[in-house]
């Protein structure tokens, strides 16, 4: 077996097999690999009065664990950057309860937890060279994959992966956006 990395291995046998490690390879972190998934994926559901969709999902569970290793000095020095991030937090939750005090926890809370989040992931997963050719790796190769349902969104209009969401019970995905097309042909909205 030839390892790209931990979480994915290619036999040798298959063809192909070394063009898929070469395109695939850097090391990625599983989580982050989820993380650019999820955001492709627009599905959501109702958890009570909040409407969770895969990335607020793997935030909250990962939000917390990847603060302390931040904390802790796991992620290297803190830097101003750091500080400026929670600095936008506050200015974001200041700005919202004075603009709009009854919405005030929910706005706060799906923003924040986003933004922070995804910052956290950069500072906790993507801390060297291999890490970042990696990200661009993987970002290109779900660029690629997705390729088929955006030609096929453009010519019919009809965007897949939103209207799959449809048939399983609990869960809903995003509106079709409308607009005009262009030469003829739709816009694409794939998992946006």
């Amino acid at each position: 077996m030839a390892v790209v990395d931990s979480s994915i291995r290619f036999p040798l046998s298959l063809p192909g097999a070394g063009l898929a490690a070469k395109i695939l390879g850097g090391r990625l972190h599983f989580i982050v690999k989820v993380y650019l998934i999820l955001v492709l994926l627009p599905f959501a559901y109702p958890a009570g009065p909040l409407v969770m969709t895969g990335v607020r999902t793997l935030l909250i569970l990962m939000i917390l664990p990847m603060m302390g290793r931040l904390l802790a000095g796991k992620c290297g020095k803190i830097w101003p950057t750091d500080y400026l991030f929670m600095a936008h937090l506050f200015w974001i939750l200041v700005t919202l309860a004075v603009n709009n005090p009854t919405q005030v926890v929910q706005n706060f809370g799906s923003t924040g937890m986003e933004f922070l989040g995804g910052y956290l992931l950069g500072r906790n997963f993507i801390r060297s060279k291999e890490n970042m050719i990696g990200l661009f790796r993987f970002a290109v190769f779900l660029v690629i994959c997705s390729l088929p349902l955006a030609i096929y969104e453009t010519l019919t209009g009809r965007p897949l992966i939103i209207w799959l969401w449809r048939y399983i019970p609990g869960i809903t995905g995003s509106f079709k956006a409308s607009s005009l097309p262009r030469m003829g042909l739709e816009r694409v909205q794939m998992g946006f």
